[in-house]
Formats: structure tokens, sequence, C-alpha cells
């Protein structure tokens, strides 16, 4: 910018003469400048002061960022101070012999070097910026005196929420060491937020030191953790406490036990586990269903820890069983029980008080087993057995109440689950067998059999279903039991159809609750009758009246697809329930099995006669037939009969005894009394 012609041209033979490699651009006036510089940004402007439009400094606005050097020799100091304050960069004065060329070149090219250089400083600040806002963590830089040098966006992001800063935190929200650290740090930090909540953070303090080893500043690094945290104590709850009661669970309980074993040890006194299982607790889910067990488990949860003291334990180990430890009881055992006993008295008393789930109202009974413990001389595993046997004598004992551990019930426990491992294989190992009990009418003699479980128990021998029905109900092996009985009575079925002399022969086959609302049940059985050639109409499935009386629908459901395929059912040991009238018109009995129980007392009790009398009456007006099960006398067959009973099933007429001994029986020439019938 130049409105002398010979300095013009004196400036552009010096560029010229020392090759710098730039376009040159001529402006001779303020408005020729403006409209070269509107057009475009140069790398240096060489602007002279005075113009014939005006200075150089009326286009201070236009040079914006660009690389300006005055070149005049019409101002003073005070308008060189003036225009580096402006942002100039450097000026020359002209002089009369023109000395000031020669610097021309070296001033432009150390001003192009000081631009790259700062430009270049920029763009990497720029970069660093880039990756310290990118950086998963809050990062800063402080001085000594704690002035914020340098900061990334999560830094200012968590400065902006301010809030009251916790230990390793600075009053005003910023995470900074305190006192500066001579050594990098590693600390977890915490910060409360506005709204209360509180982040949790992992910070390295670290010291900045210059060329000679001296602490120029403090850095900071903090990762927010709380998301981690959060799913480190989410792991942890899940490991050791129950998710829908907050109580520890079992692994919980054994490391405290193991810990109350050792306390016991040093100081000599007791402790005592009780074991809580509720009674009747399956009733509730069925009745109400799952979602108001939970409630009476979260209920009873409260209770038994308002009952305990703190350093007691409450624990829920699974389904509706809880343990409960208590420490610290006297040095003495009598004392000790009399202590233990008193607390599980008053469990009993809080857990039994009626419960409110939503509209219902519920009362439930705990059986409780407890054992004491003394040091180290039993495992945790065998003080939690002893417990669990004690909670079943308490059961045994009539339920609601509290029984302590006995040796011998120990025992017998033991014995019961050999005998449970040994039944999970008794199919495999074809151990189980049917036998075969006649069953009677007095005019035209065997009509049919029940076919009667039988296990022959390498070591023990020949088992009665009595023995371990029962542990197969509980265990879960009534299921595939059940099964066998049903393929093994349909095979059997369809090999009588073609024995002319047995063919006729009803087969009664026992099925439990829990078989029968097996999913599959009907299918299976139907599956079975047609694979063997099975008369459906041969076969009898007896049922018991709490089935009938637990799920009516759903019973009614099974039944009558059974029944439309030919399946005759019965109700067996009935009289000993409470089944309703109204149940008995609406299934597809044929036939009512009058309990044994009835019958032991027929002789001797007029009330057991008249309830005998009313249930044959109800079966004769409902239609159904009527039979009597446990006939042991001929007494009790000729009372039966004037009663109005005419079909039997007893050791009167013949014990259970294998198939081949009883087809034998049937078939032999002197089988006369009891023939088949057809």
């Amino acid at each position: 910018i130049e409105d002398d012609l010979v300095d013009e041209m004196a400036t552009l033979r010096t560029i010229g003469r020392e090759a710098l490699p730039y376009r040159m651009e001529v402006a001779r006036s303020v408005a020729d400048a403006r409209r070269l510089l509107a057009q475009g940004r140069f790398d240096v402007i060489l602007a002279d002061y005075k113009l014939s439009d005006g200075t150089s400094f009326d286009l201070m606005d236009d040079f914006a960022d660009d690389l300006v050097i005055f070149i005049t020799g019409a101002w003073d100091e005070a308008a060189a101070a003036r225009a580096l304050r402006l942002g100039v960069h450097d000026y020359l004065i002209k002089d009369t012999d023109r000395k000031y060329l020669k610097l021309l070149g070296y001033r432009v090219a150390t001003a192009l070097r000081q631009r790259r250089t700062e430009r270049q400083l920029r763009d990497s600040e720029a970069r660093l910026q880039a990756i310290l806002d990118n950086a998963p963590a809050a990062i800063s830089v402080r001085d000594m005196a704690g002035q914020l040098l340098l900061s990334n966006r999560h830094h200012a992001d968590l400065a902006a929420a301010g809030g009251a800063a916790a230990a390793g935190a600075a009053a005003d929200g910023k995470l900074v060491p305190e006192p500066p650290a001579t050594v990098a740090q590693e600390v977890e930090e915490s910060l409360v937020q506005p709204d209360g909540s509180q982040r949790t953070y992992h910070t390295v303090h670290f010291p900045i030191r210059d060329a000679d080893g001296i602490n120029r500043a403090m850095g900071a690094i903090s990762v927010d953790i709380t998301a981690r945290k959060l799913a480190e104590q989410q792991i942890r709850n899940l490991a050791y406490f129950d998710p829908l009661t907050a109580l520890p669970n079992r692994r919980m309980l054994l490391d405290r036990l193991q810990q109350a074993l050792a306390t016991s040890a040093r100081h000599g006194n007791h402790g005592a586990v009780f074991f809580i299982d509720l009674d009747h607790f399956k009733a509730l889910n069925d009745t109400l269903g799952h979602d108001h067990g939970d409630m009476l488990l979260v209920e009873v949860a409260k209770r038994l820890l308002a009952c305990m003291r703190g350093e007691d334990t409450v624990a829920r180990i699974g389904g509706d069983e809880f343990v409960v430890m208590a420490v610290s009881l006297s040095d003495a055992a009598k004392p000790a029980a009399a202590q233990a006993m008193a607390v599980g008295e008053k469990i009993v008393t809080s857990i039994s008080r009626p419960y409110r789930l939503g509209s219902h109202t519920y009362s439930v009974t705990p059986s409780i087993g407890v054992t004491l413990f003394h040091g180290r001389e039993l495992s945790q595993d065998e003080i939690i057995k002893r417990a669990d046997v004690a909670m079943y004598q308490a059961k045994a004992a009539g339920r609601g109440t509290l029984r302590f551990f006995d040796p011998d019930m120990q025992a017998a426990q033991d014995q019961r689950r050999a005998l449970e491992a040994d039944l999970r294989s008794a199919v495999g190992a074809g151990q189980l067998s049917l036998f075969y009990q006649g069953q009677i009418d007095g005019r035209l003699g065997t009509v049919g059999a029940e076919a009667l479980l039988r296990w022959q128990h390498p070591m023990l021998g020949l088992l009665l279903p009595e023995q371990f029905l029962q542990l197969a109900e509980q265990s879960g092996q009534c299921v595939p039991i059940g099964q066998w009985v049903i393929e093994t009575a349909c095979a059997q079925l369809g090999r009588w159809a073609d024995d002319p002399r047995l063919r006729h022969l009803q087969l009664a086959v026992n099925v439990s609750t829990r078989q029968f609302r097996q999913s599959g049940f009907v299918e299976h059985l139907t599956q079975s009758l047609v694979a063997h050639g099975a008369d459906p109409g041969h076969l009898r499935l007896e049922l018991r009246e709490a089935l009938i009386r637990d799920d009516p629908q759903q019973t009614l459901l099974s039944m009558t697809a059974l029944r439309s395929v030919g399946v005759h059912f019965a109700m067996d040991e009935f009289g000993m329930g409470l089944s309703s009238l109204a149940h008995l018109k609406r299934l597809p009995l044929d036939q009512i099995k009058i309990a044994q129980a009835l019958l032991g007392r027929l002789e001797s009790d007029p009330h057991d006669a008249a309830v005998v009398k009313t249930i044959i009456g109800i079966g004769r007006e409902l239609g159904l037939t009527v039979m009597a099960a446990g006939v042991e006398t001929a007494q009790q067959r000729e009372l039966l009969r004037d009663l109005g009973c005419s079909l039997y099933q007893g050791h009167l007429f013949g014990q259970p005894v294998p198939l081949a001994e009883f087809e034998r029986l049937l078939t032999a020439p002197s089988h006369a009394g009891l023939q088949v019938c057809a």
C-alpha cells in the first residue's frame, strides 16, 4: 500500500532481487486497499502510513489477522507504539538514502517464519485440545498456586456441574490435588451433583517438571467410574444377597458363619443357627399366585430382621427357607439353649401373625430347626445340616413349632438322602416292577386288577410304595416313575388283549397329582395306548381328592380329553377329604373307592358305618360304581354287601403278586370262585 511511485518501485525491485516467492498486489489509496483486502487474505501487507485519502490506521479493521509491516517516514515513536498496540507486526522508517530497503527482505522473512511458527503452535494446540476433549476423562493442569492453565471439555463440564465436593475435591467442584503431589498419586474421589446424586472418579495426580526437574505445574486425570462401581456393587449384590428380600444369601451366610465360628472359638461363647421353613407356602403360590408369594417372603424377611439384633444374621437361602444366626450367646450350653429357645419362640410368634397381601389377609406358620455351635467343633455345612434336620423334626411334630437337633434324626436324614440317590437310578436299572391285586365283583368274580408299584432295592430288598413314593414326590422323581408305570400298564393291557382268558380285565393305575398336572401327560398316555394296542376302555386312572379340589378347572379339562378316547376314572381314598359334591357331578368319574381307613372300624364304629353307607348312596345317586378298598375280613365283606357295595379289593381276596403269579392264579382250573368275567 504505497502512494509514492518511486518508493513503490524501490520496494518491488528489492523483493524481486531477493527472489522472494510472492505475487505482489499494489494499492495506492485506502480505497484501493479495501478493495484488494476484500478479495482475499495476504501473507504480508507492506503499508505506508500516509496515503492520499487517509492513513493506514484507517485500515486496521480490514487487516483483520493479516501480517502487517508499516513502512513510513512520517510518524514518531508514539505512532509506532500505537501501531504495535493495534496489532501491527513490525515497522520500518524510510530514510532519504533508502537504507531501510536493505532490511526489508529480512524483516519480511523473519515475520513469515514467526507467523508460521505461531500457526504451527496453534495447530498443535488445537490438535492437543481435540485429543484432550475427546479423551474419556476430565484432564486439567494448574500452576503451583492453583490457577488453571489447561483443561479439556470433560473437566469444564465437571466444573460447570458445581455442587458440594467430597473428599479429594476442591470446594469449587474441580478435582485438584491437595496438597500438591511430588510424585504421581492415584485416588478415588467423589463429587456430589446439584441434584444430590454422587459421582465417583478415579484420579491420577502428577507433577509437571521443567527441563531442570523443578515442579512447575500439577496435572490431574479423572475418569468417571460411577457406572463401574455401580456394576461392581450389583455383581456383589447378586453374589452375596437375595434379589427379592435383599437379605444375605447362602454364600454370604456361610461367610458370616465362618467368622462367627472363629469369634466363638476366640471368646468361648455359643451361637445358634435357626433353619426356618414356611408351612404350606406352596398352597399360597397355587391359590393366590407367585406375586403374593413374593410379597409374603418380603414381609417375613422384615419380621425376622425385627426379631434379631444388629450383630445377628438373617439370610434367605432359597424358596421359602430362611436361616437366622444368633451370636454371642452364653458360654455354657444350657443357658445358651434357653436363649436360643427364647429367640425361636419370638420368631414363631412374629411370623405367625396375619399378613396383609394386597386385598387378601393370609396366615402362615414357621417350622424351625435349631442347633447350637461352639468354637470350631463343627463345620459350617454340618451346622446348617443339623438345623435342617431339626426343622424336619418340627414339621413332623405338627408344624408351627421349634425343635432342637437330634442326632438320631441326622442318621435318618442321611439314610433318606442315600435312598433318594438310589431312587434316581431305579428306573434305568430295571429295579421297579408292578404287582397286581385283583378287584372282585361279589357276583361275577375277578373283573380287574390294580397295578401296584414295587421297588426291588439291591440292598434293602423289596420296598412298598409307602417306603419311597413320598420321597419320589419330594425329589421330583414321581414324574419319570409315573411315566414308566403308565407305559408298563399300557403294554400289559395290550398283551392281555391278545389272550381270550384275560382280555376283559380292567386295569387300575394310581396317578399322582404332580404327574397328572405335568405338561404333556394327556398326550403321553394317549400315545402309549396307541403304541401298545391297548383298549382305553380297560384303563382306569385312580386320582386323589386333593387333585380335584386344588385345581378343578384344569383337572376337568384333562379328564375330559382322556375320557373322550375311552379312559375311565376313579376317585381313590374317597371319604377322607372334603370333596365337593358339585365337583363329583361335573367330573367324568366312573367309580369312587371307599378309603381303607373307614373299613378298619366298620365292624365296631357306627359312625364309620354311617359314613360308608352315605358314600354308597352318593355313588348310586350319581350313577357311579363304588368299590371298597382294603377288605381284609369276611365280616367286612358281609357288612359292605348289606350296605349295597359289591365291588371289593383287599387281602381277603389275595395279596398283590407279580404279574406271572397273578396270571397263573386267574387262568388256573382251580380259580373257579373268582373267574374272569366278560
